[in-house]
């Protein structure tokens, strides 16, 4: 899930910036996680809009791969940047780099920018008239310079619309649901269908909401991962309740006291969701504390890996 979050993330803010995030700064994107598991109206809700925000940007990521597939062709047939050897592989940051500089029309690729838009808005229109009887829409997009004086967006979306955009959407929707585990019973996340009311008019639309939720059993996953030692070890390691939050924050993106960037949410709502997962911690007895002070709240392993099973492994 995280590689999967991290991955859209990173290639939206290419999209806007045009680089690759420095490594240290590829966080995975911030989601409010349901401490709750849907009990409380409050968390779900918030959860819910936190997830709603993020597959907004979910929904221009298709686009984004083929503008990106697009720009890549382009650039590999030609003559100048051949010449410079710049590797795709095993690490392709400083070619995926390039290409967002020649989607943004920056030195020292903005006289191979200006030729490669020029073949491409050549192809756009050539395109739009082949296109115009029987996808109109498709045709409109390429022809509206106006609306997008990119060539590389309109053909990126055009050619998206054409492989069937809500079947493009809806495999990635699947694809995230996959991961997440969607409501199971060892799933990341929760889905249900509301129904709304259309501004202005008598119709009703049904639409799928999504959240974040702590199950008992990712409590269970995401504790022992942090508490057992690796390989062979055996004991554990020393992790305080507020350390662990710290540390499903950072590694995976998952908030639980914190406020999304963008996300308005009351410190009382905060502090009643951290309260929820302490309690769950205590009573599946992942958490023990001789008093209230937040240093004395340890998280507590309920299983050891067998030294039999090590030795296996090993």
């Amino acid at each position: 899930t995280t590689i999967l979050t991290s991955a859209v993330r990173i290639l939206i803010d290419w999209a806007e910036k045009g680089e690759v995030s420095k490594i240290n700064e590829q966080n995975p994107p911030y989601l409010f996680v349901d401490c709750s598991n849907g009990v409380n109206r409050d968390m779900r809700s918030l959860a819910e809009q936190s997830m709603d925000d993020f597959m907004r940007r979910v929904e221009h990521f298709s686009v984004i791969l083929m503008a990106l597939r697009l720009l890549d062709r382009s650039a590999r047939y030609n003559s100048t940047i051949r010449k410079l050897n710049i590797l795709s592989k095993p690490d392709a940051a400083e070619w995926i780099d390039m290409l967002g500089s020649l989607l943004h029309e920056r030195q020292p690729f903005e006289t191979e920018a200006k030729n490669i838009f020029f073949d491409m808005g050549q192809k756009a229109l050539q395109l739009a008239e082949q296109l115009r009887d029987d996808y109109p829409e498709a045709a409109a997009i390429l022809e509206n310079e106006e609306g997008d004086s990119n060539p590389v967006w309109r053909l990126a979306e055009s050619l998206t619309l054409l492989q069937g955009s809500s079947n493009a959407r809806g495999n990635m929707v699947a694809m995230i649901d996959s991961t997440l585990l969607t409501n199971r019973p060892n799933g990341l996340a929760a889905k249900r269908i509301t129904i709304r009311n259309a501004p202005a008019s008598q119709t009703r639309s049904r639409r799928d909401v999504r959240s974040l939720v702590f199950t008992d059993s990712v409590l269970d996953y995401l504790v022992h991962v942090h508490v057992l030692p690796s390989g062979s070890g055996t004991g554990a390691r020393p992790l305080s309740f507020g350390g662990f939050i710290r540390k499903i924050r950072d590694r995976y993106g998952l908030l639980v006291d914190t406020a999304p960037p963008g996300m308005m949410i009351s410190n009382d709502l905060l502090q009643t969701n951290r309260s929820i997962l302490e309690r769950r911690l205590r009573d599946l007895g992942l958490l023990v504390g001789v008093n209230d002070a937040e240093a004395m709240k340890r998280l507590n392993p309920r299983f050891e890996p067998s030294q039999g099973a090590a030795d296996e492994t090993d």
